[in-house]
């Protein structure tokens, strides 16, 4: 986005909001990474490596999978969070 390297990410909402017949805004699809994330995701699309990536902390499990074709790559991912609290006192 004007000339600096980001990430976008999509999910159920922002498919909603693709099938509108004006230009989607980049902005609304920035995904936001630790220094962890951005480093894999920078050695997929730079070629360098095609390895999952599975993370596992406090219930909350994350899977990052490079599908490449040709020489398009995109990095489908997955997660599942567990949110729970207690009621009361």
């Amino acid at each position: 986005i004007n000339g600096s390297p980001v990430y976008l990410g999509f999910n159920q909402s922002n498919y909603e909001k693709l099938n509108d017949s004006s230009k989607p805004n980049k902005k609304e699809y920035l995904y936001k990474t630790t220094q962890e994330e951005r480093e894999y995701l920078d050695n997929v699309f730079s070629g360098k490596s095609e390895e999952l990536r599975y993370s596992n902390h406090d219930g909350d499990y994350e899977l990052f999978y490079p599908y490449k074709k040709g020489k398009k790559i995109i990095v489908l991912y997955f997660s599942e969070y567990v949110r729970y609290g207690k009621l009361g006192s």
